[in-house]
């Protein structure tokens, strides 16, 4: 589905919105996005991208990138919460590349998505407080 000439706008500069961001761009859409801290930084530490995660990440054309700066998960162990005896362990070095586990810290996943959506056309505005949305044929923000 083509976006050409559509603009879009989206609050919030985090994983999700700069990832719909880079999305909606690279299907022609103008897209801005609005982010209500002085800077695109990273907030928490380490997450996991499963499978699915990566799937998304791939189809953002970023696979090769996001591996370059991550750690591949080698197994899950799943602990009993009383003793921690083991309960279960999943193999994840058995899994091809395209369907692993992996590690990276939420600053480079932020860092890789906010570059290529810049690198793409996406404009990200800073210190841009999103009061409220108006529906409608031809929506409104409030700032």
């Amino acid at each position: 589905m083509g976006l050409d000439g559509r603009e879009i706008i989206v609050a919030g500069g985090g994983i999700g919105g700069l990832a719909a961001a880079l999305a909606l761009r690279q299907r022609g859409a103008e897209v801005r996005v609005l982010e209500q801290a002085g800077a695109i930084t990273e907030v928490g530490a380490g997450i996991q991208v499963s499978p699915n995660g990566l799937r998304v990440i791939e189809a953002l054309g970023l696979g090769e990138a996001l591996r370059a700066r991550a750690c591949r998960g080698r197994a899950v162990r799943l602990r009993d919460y009383r003793d921690g005896a083991e309960v279960t362990r999943l193999d994840l070095d058995r899994l091809p590349a395209s369907q692993g586990y992996y590690f990276v810290h939420r600053a480079d996943l932020i860092a890789l998505l906010a570059d290529a959506a810049r690198e793409a056309g996406v404009t990200i505005r800073l210190l841009q407080k999103v009061a409220g949305v108006r529906p409608g044929p031809k929506p409104e923000l409030s700032l």
